[in-house]
This record gives C-alpha cells, sequence and structure tokens, in this order.
C-alpha cells in the first residue's frame, strides 16, 4: 500500500495530472521504463528497471520532505512517465532540489514533460521551502534542455566527460532556476 493516499495535482494545460503511485501502477511503469533504452538519457536509472525498483516509489524514503518527492505523469487516465523532486541532504544545500524527469518515448514530443515539469515546480513553490530548483541534461539531449528553458530554467554551465555512461564520456549540462518568492 502506498504510504501517502492517492492524490492528484492538475498538469499544466493539459488533461492530466501528477498524481501518487499505487500497486496497479507497476506493470505499467515497469513497461515503459525498459522500452526502447529509456535509461540511455537519465543520470541516475537503473536498467533494467524492476518491480523492485518501483516498489521503492510505493513506501518512499523515510526522509521526504513532502509527498511529492517522485509521482506519476497521467494523461487522459493513462499512467505515462515519472517526475521527481529530490532535496539535497547537505546543509549547504538544503535549500535546493534536484528535479529529474522521464515519460514513456510512445508520447515524447507533445508537451507533457513539460507540463509536468511546470506543475511539479508550482508544487515546490507552494509547499516547501525551497529556493532554487536544479536539474541536469546530457549534451546530446536538446528536447530536454529544452523543456527547462520552457520553464524558466538557465544554462549555468557544462561538465565535460563528468558522466561515464554506456562505455563513453559524456557531457552533462547543469541547468538551474530560482523560486524563491
Amino acid at each position: 500500500m502506498s504510504q501517502h493516499p492517492q492524490k492528484f495535482i492538475p498538469l499544466a494545460n493539459m488533461r492530466g495530472s501528477l498524481r501518487s503511485f499505487t500497486e496497479k501502477d507497476r506493470s505499467r511503469i515497469v513497461a515503459a521504463a525498459n522500452s526502447g533504452g529509456r535509461g540511455d538519457g537519465l543520470l541516475r536509472f537503473p536498467e533494467p528497471y524492476t518491480a523492485k525498483h518501483f516498489d521503492f516509489l510505493l513506501t518512499g524514503p523515510k526522509h521526504w520532505l513532502f509527498p511529492w518527492e517522485v509521482c506519476g505523469i497521467e494523461v487522459e487516465r493513462e499512467l505515462v512517465g515519472c517526475i521527481g523532486a529530490h532535496p539535497f541532504k547537505e546543509d549547504w544545500k538544503k535549500h535546493c532540489v534536484m528535479v529529474g524527469y522521464w515519460v514513456d518515448k510512445r508520447v515524447e514530443g507533445y508537451g507533457i514533460t513539460s507540463a509536468a515539469v511546470t506543475s511539479m515546480l508550482a508544487l515546490i513553490v507552494r509547499r516547501s521551502h525551497f529556493k532554487r530548483v536544479e536539474s541536469s541534461v546530457f549534451a546530446w539531449n536538446q528536447a530536454s534542455k529544452r523543456i527547462l528553458q520552457k520553464n524558466g530554467f538557465v544554462e549555468e554551465g557544462v561538465e565535460q566527460g563528468s558522466i561515464y555512461k554506456a562505455g563513453q564520456h559524456i557531457d552533462m549540462i547543469r541547468m538551474a532556476k530560482s523560486v524563491a518568492e
């Protein structure tokens, strides 16, 4: 059973929502996560993604600061992805949160991810103490960079060759946005 009751947050400018996960979502998320090299463009993503990984989302770590740290992206009653806001644990960076996301490859390019980021940012501002939101994208993932830019993120720099994944060194672009009121 989910640690948090089922809740919905409207998806910006779209018929959908960000919502908590349920056990019924397990097979859908596992299948979508393993479709077509899904983890290739993600910084921290287990491959293969298993039911055990999904089960962690249901219970959540005990340090969660708000119940929406990780949630599903649903459009027209279909779960199509995941978005998370992960607080930094270090004292000197507790005012910052890292946002990450992915959607099923079948629905890329329809504005769903951008709407999910917009909704997550609104949630972060309303329900938390965070002043800064960060995200990192691989340099080759220009679509993800554009999603962040549409949501007010700016590029702060490139960490050349800082990620080693799939047998190669990859440049990572650091993006950030101030959410201080």
